[in-house]
């Protein structure tokens, strides 16, 4: 492009002055059509202030908005108080029930305890009241028939042993002269026909007898027959407080 170029261009108002007859140089016109180049008009920079938009007004309560908003703030902060306190007295019940209970429990725990050692010293007691009359009655039973329970084993071992060539029973020494009439005509009753001896044993206890034959032994101890039955009792009373200590388990 040459010569000088025409800048027509008025910056003031409305009109934007053009250059006729001029082809548009910075791009491709269609065949056989001018076209008319026209210059922008140069607007002034906006400054910062002027793009930002003004803050929106704060919002305008009249007097009963206001009273209602304060009344609703109210109840707010008083619905928050009242759960907080709530909360906090469920808490403390919580806890006074806990404690309450452990102490109820620890105190049921010792009552229990209380009532087995209670439970436990009558049944000792029981115990040793049944023996202590068992042995008053057992010696009454001596001092009337000393014989009944020796005659009374024997009747019922010599049938047993009728084949055997000898018996032999021993009695304390203050039995051995009344045991021997009765006990010999106990044999014949039975139809024994081996030799009968009885003879005296000092070691022997009132009511106390010992019968042997060839092959073997029996013997009528009543101290191991009272120690038999006191330990079957105090296995029997064991029993029981197992038992109750097994259901307070589980």
């Amino acid at each position: 492009m040459t010569g000088a170029f025409p800048f027509l261009e008025r910056f003031d108002d409305d009109p934007v002055p053009v250059v006729r007859g001029l082809r548009r140089w910075h791009g491709p016109a269609r065949a056989g059509q001018a076209t008319l180049f026209c210059y922008p008009r140069l607007e002034p920079p906006q400054s910062a202030a002027a793009a930002v938009p003004p803050p929106a007004p704060p919002p305008a309560y009249n007097a009963e908005e206001l009273a209602a908003a304060v009344a609703a703030a109210r109840r707010d902060a008083g619905t928050e108080a009242a759960a907080a306190v709530h909360a906090e007295m469920q808490a403390s019940l919580e806890h006074r029930t806990a404690a309450a209970l452990a102490a109820l429990g620890a105190q049921l725990a010792a009552c229990r305890e209380a009532l087995e050692r209670t439970l436990a010293a009558r049944a000792a007691a029981s115990r040793d009241l049944a023996l202590a009359i068992g042995r008053a009655l057992v010696g009454e039973a001596l001092a009337r028939q000393p014989l009944a329970d020796v005659e009374a084993m024997f009747r019922e071992l010599v049938v047993r042993l009728e084949g055997e060539p000898w018996l032999e029973i021993r009695l304390p020494p203050e039995l051995t002269a009344a045991a021997e009439k009765s006990l010999l005509a106990i044999a014949e009753e039975a139809g024994y026909r081996g030799a009968l001896r009885v003879l005296p044993e000092p070691r022997l206890g009132p009511g106390d007898a010992r019968l042997s034959w060839q092959d073997g032994v029996a013997e009528r101890d009543l101290a191991a027959l009272e120690a038999e039955a006191v330990a079957l009792v105090d296995t029997w009373l064991a029993e029981p407080r197992q038992a109750r200590s097994a259901e307070s388990e589980a």
